[in-house]
């Protein structure tokens, strides 16, 4: 009985030894192009993917946006929803502390609880001159609800967030170790 001789499906050589249809990876590679063309595809719908808000040719196939839609409103991922309607709102009082900051008054309560403890630590009693923080003892956010301060202007003549005695020199260190213990006690 005469032994069969294949061929390569491709460009027709003689296979060797083990070879089951290609006679080479150039040949099988050859065979998957006209296999997984676009046409031959059955999850190819023509062309490139559209956009599915306005129908625009896309740069890429996986995405679903083009970018003109990608970065309109809430479809966008770094969108910012209005502050007032954030379920973290709180009437806006995070701006009303950043102007306070800013205010003449609480620079100068800052430095005059720095000039009262001698520029050191009230914790470790080190004089470290550039890491230095005041510390209000009582938090700046319940005296400000405490006396119903909604204003610059308010915040500015009520009496009980410039008192020095509410204030404490802490090093940054000190300062972290004093917040991490004081939120342990609030949420045990």
């Amino acid at each position: 009985m005469a032994k069969e001789v294949k061929t390569c499906a491709i460009c027709g050589n003689q296979l060797s030894g083990r070879a089951r249809r290609y006679c080479s990876r150039t040949c099988y590679k050859a065979s998957l192009i006209g296999k997984c063309g676009k046409e031959n595809n059955n999850n190819w719908k023509g062309g490139m993917a559209k956009c599915i808000d306005c129908g625009k040719e896309l740069s890429q196939r996986n995405y679903s946006r083009c970018k003109s839609c990608s970065s309109k409103g809430e479809l966008n991922p770094n969108y910012k929803i209005a502050p007032e309607k954030s379920s973290r709102w709180k009437g806006g009082i995070s701006s009303l502390y950043k102007a306070v900051r800013n205010l003449f008054e609480y620079r100068q309560w800052r430095s005059d609880v720095f000039s009262r403890d001698k520029h050191t630590c009230q914790i470790c009693h080190k004089s470290k001159s550039g890491r230095l923080e005041a510390h209000h003892i009582v938090r700046m956010f319940s005296l400000m609800l405490e006396n119903k301060v909604e204003t610059v202007e308010q915040a500015q003549e009520c009496q009980h967030l410039w008192n020095i005695n509410n204030g404490v020199t802490l090093c940054v260190d000190c300062h972290k170790i004093i917040h991490k213990t004081r939120r342990q006690h609030v949420n045990p």
